[in-house]
């Protein structure tokens, strides 16, 4: 039975168990395969991608891919958070709300649950779409032709940042696994930008934070896992690029340099943090990235 709740956002359809629905449609989806939600790999869920603390399933109802991130709380701060209070689910599910309805791309919130071990947000695929750095290896692969296609993208990635810095919102962990790309075969699609226009995805929104007014630093380390992804792959003028992109749908102070150099330096420190980390796990026989 669909009740209120004080702590989901306006519009949501709560249950006495805990799940809540994003809208009727999504009720209307999930209501009778909630099982399959609650336990993907026991209903042929095909998995995503895994972490200590996030798994991710892929859910066909329907004829529809649904997605399905469990959270886990092994990490001491994940059990910390979540005694004090602080749900990285409902924190998520509020972030996709809100980026959606200011006209941000992310795929569509269905439901939601954080109650005792049942933590997790579900949504809906985006039809056609992949990761980007599986796109972009795919693109490189491919030679001098494709380098026309890989500026659009980087042009569209560019703009998209730059709008969401300026709306108060950073990402906390932008890298290319988490964008999602659809390419269209002409200029009638909705997205815009000429033939074989490109449309971008924004996922894994559980740890972004808004604020009216950032520093330039915490904007800089979005962009500098962004460069992380990319830094021996794309060349300086494919860095510059994007920076001229970015700082014009910012609208921020300075120039291009004055942003370069920090992200670029930013970018080889979080790459020594990475590798780092890797090696860690790897001594510790986690091998999961």
């Amino acid at each position: 039975m669909a009740t209120g709740s004080d702590n989901s956002p306006a519009g949501a359809l709560r249950r006495d168990d805990g799940v809540c629905f994003a809208d009727a449609f999504a009720r209307a989806l999930l209501r009778a395969r909630l099982a399959a939600v609650d336990d993907p790999p026991a209903h042929g869920a095909a998995l995503v991608k895994r972490s200590v603390s996030r798994t991710v399933w892929r859910v066909s109802l329907d004829g529809q891919d649904v997605y399905v991130k469990q959270y886990h709380k092994r990490a001491f701060g994940h059990r910390l958070l979540h005694g004090l209070g602080v749900s990285q689910v409902r924190h998520e599910a509020k972030c996709l709300r809100s980026l959606s309805a200011a006209g941000f791309p992310v795929p569509r919130l269905l439901a939601w649950c954080h109650r005792g071990r049942r933590q997790w947000v579900c949504t809906l695929g985006v039809p056609d779409a992949e990761p980007l750095d599986v796109w972009y290896a795919r693109q490189l692969a491919q030679g001098l032709a494709c380098h026309a296609r890989v500026r659009q993208a980087t042009a569209v990635l560019a703009r998209l940042v730059g709008a969401l810095h300026r709306a108060g919102n950073v990402h906390r962990d932008l890298h290319m696994n988490n964008v999602l790309i659809r390419e269209w075969a002409d200029a009638s699609t909705p997205a815009a930008g000429g033939h074989g226009a490109i449309e971008l995805f924004l996922l894994d929104l559980h740890r972004m934070k808004v604020r009216p007014v950032w520093r330039r630093r915490a904007m800089m380390n979005d962009l500098a896992y962004l460069f992380h992804d990319c830094l021996d792959s794309a060349t300086r003028a494919d860095r510059v690029r994007f920076l001229v992109h970015y700082l014009d749908a910012m609208g921020g102070e300075g120039t291009r340099r004055d942003w370069q150099m920090p992200i670029e330096r930013h970018a080889r420190s979080h790459s020594r943090r990475q590798f780092a980390k890797r090696q860690r796990r790897m001594r510790g026989g986690v091998l999961t990235p």
